[in-house]
């Protein structure tokens, strides 16, 4: 009888695993390393499947869905908005022998990067379900087969919230970036200091030629939204630019008539 047990409890974590078959693997965020084949059983130890996991709701998505979240996810990771923000945890802190980084849209959870240096795997998130898993050797398991790893998605939801308030943006901030008019002029601010802020101006030549020219602008109001060329109209052919920042856009102001520059 004691052999019929263990060779049924045998094939029973057998198939556990072997029903979780992967699918591609792909580039993901974040480094990419290899590591040995230790991770699942460490992490079981350290967050033990519960009844409430098993419990859960069951998430109706396609494999087409799932797809498109994971590449918006990426594109909040890569080019986060006012809407995302992060919470970064120490190897060590709630007893996690990992490093944590959470990324949350909308303070919801929807990617978490856990690595120790060797090993590293990524969860990606859609209303509080993993809905993808890559592991240590970059095997990727999506929603539903992802879920034979839900201790790792239940250790990460114990700990990821409440998820950070996202800060105030600030006209410094607000500045950077590149700028396009309908004209097809541009331009391209890359540095804002207390006083001022320095650009490249894709601008056309009165022979209509595009060409690019190094300004330097001071700010003219204590709220760094409105910034003129250093010096003044004498020092500019009697005329001088000046730059309006708006939600969004930029109003330039010459002795032409005013032009809107749009974030790109």
């Amino acid at each position: 009888m004691r052999r019929i047990v263990a060779l049924f409890t045998a094939a029973a974590i057998l198939c556990l695993f072997a029903g979780c078959s992967s699918s591609s693997s792909d580039k993901e965020v974040g480094q990419t390393e290899t590591a040995d084949e230790t991770v699942v059983s460490q992490a079981t130890e350290a967050s033990k499947p519960n009844s409430e996991a098993t419990e859960k709701e069951t998430l109706s998505i396609t494999q087409e869905e799932i797809e498109a979240e994971v590449e918006k996810i990426r594109q909040y990771y890569y080019s986060p908005t006012d809407e995302d923000t992060k919470k970064t945890l120490e190897k060590g802190e709630n007893d996690w022998e990992y490093s944590r980084d959470y990324r949350y849209h909308n303070g919801k959870l929807i990617f978490a990067f856990v690595f120790d240096g060797t090993q590293e795997h990524r969860l990606y998130f859609k209303n509080d379900h993993m809905i993808r898993y890559i592991d240590e050797n970059g095997t990727v398991y999506d929603y539903p087969d992802c879920e034979a790893y839900h201790e790792w998605a239940d250790k990460v939801l114990d700990e990821a919230y409440p998820a950070p308030e996202a800060e105030e943006s600030s006209p410094d901030s607000e500045w950077i970036g590149t700028w396009t008019a309908d004209s097809g002029e541009s331009l391209e601010i890359n540095s804002v200091s207390d006083t001022g802020l320095s650009l490249v101006f894709h601008k056309r030549s009165e022979q209509g030629n595009m060409m690019d020219v190094d300004y330097v602008m001071e700010f003219d109001n204590t709220e760094k939204t409105v910034a003129s060329e250093v010096g003044g109209p004498e020092d500019h052919g009697g005329w001088e630019y000046t730059f309006i920042l708006g939600d969004g856009v930029i109003t330039v102001q010459s002795r032409y008539p005013d032009q809107l520059y749009y974030k790109e």
